[in-house]
């Protein structure tokens, strides 16, 4: 019999690290001293060039590395250099659970969840350089789909499942279309206008998105 929950516990944490990563570029493109960093950065910096008999400043040299934020040191954490990122780790525990039962046309979906993470995270470290946001479409239909497979083994009562994947697509929606009302947003993800008036972290980060606006 397959038990989904290695599933679910792989998609929680994708929407888990996504959120953690819009959360911590909304912060440094809100922060100024990070900005300022990015923009010296971005300029690159003069060094000494050696004339006939004096020194001078010779042309723009751009470092290798962008100065530290938040993103950076988060990046840090999801995508480890000798081990295996939380996400890897249960990508290869639900991919197992899924082979053991033999649900074929689960791998592709789990396949796919698992690239557009990794691409919205290789991502994330140019939108912090031009202090931009990421594109997080492809991440939540990956998602999604995912999700959607598993519709026939849910828990009617696994209720915080279910929050996290339309919370995530709400959260899409407003970075698409910041003008809309949650009433909008809300019958787009197909829940009723007060489960999502009721839920504090999509407020936090809808607020953020809407109120951030051009850096």
């Amino acid at each position: 019999m397959f038990d989904p929950q290695p599933v679910k516990v792989f998609v929680a944490e994708l929407i888990h690290e996504r959120d953690k990563v819009l959360e911590a570029l909304l912060s440094d493109r809100q922060h100024r001293g990070t900005q300022i960093k990015l923009a010296d950065w971005k300029a690159g910096c003069r060094v000494l060039a050696q004339g006939q008999q004096t020194l001078e400043f010779g042309k723009r040299v751009h470092l290798a590395t962008s100065p530290p934020g938040k993103t950076t040191r988060l990046l840090e954490k999801l995508r480890r250099r000798h081990e295996y990122g939380a996400a890897q780790m249960t990508f290869q525990q639900a991919n197992a659970s899924v082979k053991r039962v033999e649900l074929d046309y689960l791998l592709p979906r789990l396949d796919a969840a698992f690239k557009a993470h990794t691409a919205l995270l290789d991502d994330a470290r140019n939108a912090y350089e031009q202090s931009r946001l990421v594109d997080i479409q492809a991440h939540r239909i990956a998602l999604k789909a995912l999700s959607d497979g598993l519709q026939s083994f849910d828990n009617p009562k696994d209720k915080r499942a279910k929050k996290a994947v339309w919370r995530a697509q709400a959260i899409d929606l407003v970075m698409v279309h910041p003008d809309w009302t949650d009433k909008q947003i809300a019958r787009e993800v197909g829940v009723h206008p007060s489960d999502l008036s009721k839920d504090r972290k999509y407020h936090r980060m809808a607020a953020a998105i809407r109120g951030d606006g051009k850096p």
